[in-house]
């Protein structure tokens, strides 16, 4: 029973990249799948480190990274849900 759990998330997981990374190179996927999140939370530093001088307080940083946090990860499963239905109609 643990073999076939093992073999069927092994082809998941193998089917998952074929999918995700579109045929590309693997080092070339790994760096752009670590780039992208870091440069989103480096885009929301610079935002807050722009208006931090205007800022009544200053220790909401916390709070302020989080929301645009799951702001993106809402985005993300809306849009994703979106193009789940237009991958649908295709096939």
């Amino acid at each position: 029973m643990m073999r076939a759990f093992a073999a069927r998330l092994r082809t998941a997981a193998w089917l998952g990249w074929q999918i995700e990374s579109n045929w590309t190179d693997p080092f070339l996927f790994v760096i752009y799948g670590l780039m992208r999140p870091l440069a989103s939370a480096f885009i929301i530093v610079g935002m807050y480190w722009a208006v931090a001088g205007h800022a009544t307080r200053p220790e909401l940083f916390a709070a302020f990274f989080v929301a645009n946090a799951f702001h993106v990860y809402v985005t993300n499963l809306v849009v994703g849900m979106g193009w789940l239905i237009v991958e649908e109609r295709e096939d």
